[in-house]
């Protein structure tokens, strides 16, 4: 039987929170949002970015984009503390 339920939450903008917040690290498992994050969040002063990236939901050129989007925003990825689907970024 499938007992998956609709829910709302609250939302946050990413920007809003900085502004109040400077944190330096995120850790995140957004179940395939994190691409439209990476779009539009400005990361400059986050020194560590961990995330669960979901290849299956958009794809090995959805994939490469985050990677591209990590990289110009000066992070480099941190092969010694990632696992598979879980990704660390490191500035």
């Amino acid at each position: 039987p499938d007992r998956a339920q609709t829910v709302s939450v609250p939302v946050l903008r990413y920007a809003d929170l900085v502004a109040g917040f400077a944190p330096d690290a995120i850790m995140m498992d957004i179940e395939g949002g994190e691409l439209d994050f990476l779009r539009h969040a400005d990361l400059a002063g986050i020194t560590t970015f961990v995330a669960e990236f979901h290849r299956d939901i958009y794809g090995r050129e959805g994939m490469q984009e985050c990677r591209r989007l990590l990289t110009a925003q000066g992070l480099t990825l941190d092969d010694d503390h990632s696992r598979p689907g879980v990704h660390v970024w490191k500035r």
